[in-house]
């Protein structure tokens, strides 16, 4: 990301480098654009000094130049002013504030009160929220572990909330008959995150897929199917139409400004496409196009957002059974999930185990294995669309032994409640099914988006 980084320091306040006695000024703003660079972001410094309205003028010409996506206001001091509030309102960009611990001798002579740090950044943040902007803090130094971790998590939360303004997901076919849970407002997506929803229906699919030339779909099967361990009671077009489909939708994709796909189970899919929508699915989201199932709106911008905090592949699942082995839970899914989340653990292609064409034969693709995770995190952001508003469900754990479970993908996961309590945790907040399992332990950054988003939290 682009950040501006402003650092305030007001003028008659001494020689920059001599505002503090043991950490220069000079030495905190060099230290911050070095961790911004660490961190992986491109920061654009403006100078050292607030001045006049002249001076900020210049400045909001430059991070407007710059095409900024966040703004961070470092108060050196207690500096402030009209000219910064200004300044922060209209870039109409996510605004962090930081301040400094205060060195020694703050209060003895000559300095004065004029540099207190968290004095002026806390005034600036009220400021901020008085003309209508909500700002982060972040309080210490640079050079600070929590600090560089605070700083890494909110501009991941930034860029996830900032990239879901551009987020496009198509329905493939509608959701499945009888999921009401699936329920969701398509101008309230289009408010609250900017995010839009387009459709596609399944006799469309079919002359998408039938446009795809044979020699694409056998080069693709050479190259991705050669060495991986195929079940022998998988019909092979099911594989020939999997891989067909997903070309087609890749080209849809592509052609239509697509991010994601959400497609409807049962009953066309196997029919219209030849084959189940769990292979179709899994390929999409291993191939960067995050994809749910059952035509699950929220559910599939639930795996968009995770995948972009944890900058991995979630799996989608269904809670199965909450009396298990070690207070844990059984979660799973049908066979979706992308198969880099298997990680060392066996990975086989073959047939679902619920999913039948016309005459009860099963039909796949479906992509069996357990999910190769120590830390991980279950989390669902969902629509109560009795009140219209948003709320993200997320809650930490760590995955216990685990054998297959019909196939698809399975997990045991412990959480710091035993798995009955949350069982019933999430039964009395009347959250639907369809959670995402993610490799790591990610309920800070969802905190910290719901902070952005200003959406309800609910972490356990």
């Amino acid at each position: 990301m682009k950040i501006g980084y402003l650092p305030v320091v007001s003028k008659g306040g001494g020689v920059i480098g001599e505002v503090f006695e043991w950490k220069s000024t000079k030495k905190i703003i060099g230290d911050t654009l070095k961790l911004f660079n660490t961190l992986g972001h491109e920061a654009v410094y403006i100078g050292n000094e607030i001045g006049s309205a002249r001076d900020w003028a210049a400045s909001e010409k430059l991070f407007k130049e710059k095409q900024i996506e966040a703004l961070f206001v470092h108060n050196l001091n207690i500096a402030g002013g009209e000219a910064l509030y200004r300044i922060i309102k209209s870039f109409r960009v996510p605004v962090i504030i930081g301040a400094v611990p205060e060195p020694e001798g703050l209060y003895k002579p000559p300095h004065t009160a004029r540099y207190a740090s968290y004095c002026g950044g806390q005034w600036n943040a009220n400021m901020c929220y008085l003309i209508g902007v909500r700002p982060r803090f972040i309080f210490g130094l640079p050079d600070e572990k929590e600090v560089a971790v605070q700083l890494d998590n909110t501009l991941k939360a930034v860029k996830a909330a900032r990239d879901l303004e551009d987020w496009k997901v198509c329905v493939i076919g509608d959701k499945t008959p009888g999921y009401y849970g699936a329920i969701f407002s398509q101008d309230g997506l289009l408010r609250k995150f900017g995010s839009s929803v387009m459709h596609l229906d399944f006799g469309m699919l079919r002359i998408l897929q039938d446009n795809i030339k044979e020699k694409r779909v056998v080069d693709f099967i050479e190259k991705n199917y050669k060495a991986v361990d195929i079940d022998e009671s998988l019909p092979h077009k099911n594989l020939v139409e999997t891989v067909r489909a997903y070309l087609a939708l890749e080209d849809f994709s592509r052609d239509n400004g697509v991010d994601s796909f959400t497609m409807k189970c049962v009953p066309e899919t196997i029919m219209v496409t030849g084959a189940a929508p769990c292979g179709i699915n899994s390929l999409l989201t291993e191939n960067g196009l995050i994809s749910g199932c059952e035509g699950d709106v929220m559910s599939t911008m639930t795996m968009q957002v995770v995948s972009w905090l944890s900058g991995s592949r979630p799996v989608q699942v269904d809670i199965m059974s909450i009396r298990e082995p070690e207070d844990s839970m059984l979660v799973w899914h049908c066979g979706a999930g992308a198969p880099s989340a298997a990680g060392k653990n066996k990975v086989i292609y073959t047939t679902s185990p619920i999913l039948c064409d016309a005459d009860k034969n099963f039909q796949g693709v479906c992509v069996d294995y357990i999910p190769d995770f120590t830390a991980s995190n279950m989390s669902q952001l969902t629509e109560d669309w009795k009140s219209g508003t948003y709320r993200f469900f997320t809650a930490d754990g760590d995955a216990v032994s685990t054998l297959p479970f019909i196939g698809g993908n399975a997990l045991r996961i412990r959480f710091n409640i035993k798995g009955e309590e949350l069982g019933r945790f999430i039964v009395d907040r009347h959250l639907p099914h369809h959670f995402q399992i993610t490799g790591s332990h990610l309920s800070d950054l969802i905190e910290e988006f719901c902070f952005w988003k200003d959406i309800e939290l609910i972490r356990v």
